[in-house]
């Protein structure tokens, strides 16, 4: 898709190409000076340099779009005061997942049915610091291994740890893979409108919507994928051969913390008219 256009309005030649003596010395042509019928000069409309319209939307591709987010509400989120923990909200509006309850092993209250999603692949993985929980530190963000080193920072926590101890500058980053879903409207959700899922095939809404997967979302959400697409049921025809069944779980690591990661399991395989609508809004 093409990209859009930043050119700036151009400028007529003639303005700009330089004069030669022999045409400074020669006399303005009069008759090329519009002028009313007692000779008297008057103003004529000037064409304005023409350039590409700014506000075109056929010069929009993916890389100009802010594409809306889906996230999993954490404690540790600002999301938490409106939704309950582990529910995955839609543009921080709306939930379209809700998880069960469960205390002591036992089910509490029954949750959603888990969101079917079709992924459409990654943006380039980034890097980001990991802090303090609580902390109002904000970490660096890196877009390479190389900027994460010359930060005198590493991705393994016992290298970072040994460093530490050593008296060694350090700092901990983790991987942040971004990746974009095409997310089927739930059936207990009313969009009649198509605001909040404006795509329509095969008489289902869908929306796209990206997904930031870091820490345990990243080990639970984006290293499933990619397994997947290299040794599993993703490998014959890509992302969009199938769909995921996408829903969350609270996990506790050995250090007693506790997060909301992502639950994926193999859907059913996509139809061609699927297949080749999602080729129709990417574009690829």
């Amino acid at each position: 898709m093409s990209k859009v256009s930043f050119s700036k309005p151009g400028v007529p030649v003639e303005a700009t190409e330089p004069v030669s003596a022999s045409e400074q010395s020669e006399p303005a042509n009069e008759s090329a000076i519009p002028c009313d019928e007692q000779g008297n000069p008057v103003c004529s409309a000037v064409a304005a340099p023409q350039s590409a319209f700014p506000f075109n939307e056929d010069n929009l591709g993916f890389a100009d779009i802010k594409f809306p987010q889906i996230k999993i509400v954490q404690k540790s989120s600002g999301l938490a005061v409106a939704f309950s923990l582990g529910e995955i909200v839609l543009k921080d509006q709306i939930a379209i997942y809700t998880p069960p309850v469960v205390k002591d092993g036992q089910l509490v209250k029954a949750g959603s049915a888990p969101l079917t999603v079709i992924v459409i692949g990654f943006r380039k993985d980034r890097y980001v610091e990991k802090v303090p929980y609580g902390s109002d530190e904000q970490g660096i963000l890196a877009h390479s291994l190389q900027e994460v080193a010359k930060a005198n920072g590493t991705l393994n926590f016992n290298e970072h740890k040994q460093k530490k101890a050593a008296g060694l500058p350090s700092r901990e980053f983790q991987t942040l893979a971004a990746a974009l879903f095409l997310v089927r409207k739930p059936d207990d959700v009313q969009d009649p409108d198509r605001i909040l899922f404006p795509f329509l095939c095969e008489e289902q809404q869908y929306a796209l919507a990206t997904l930031n997967m870091k820490g345990g979302l990243f080990t639970e959400g984006a290293s499933v994928i990619r397994q997947d697409k290299k040794a599993g049921h993703l490998a014959a025809n890509g992302y969009s051969s199938f769909t995921y069944n996408f829903g969350t779980k609270l996990k506790t690591y050995s250090t007693g913390n506790t997060a909301y990661v992502p639950v994926l399991k193999a859907g059913t395989k996509t139809s061609d008219a699927l297949r080749a609508f999602i080729k129709q809004v990417t574009g690829s």
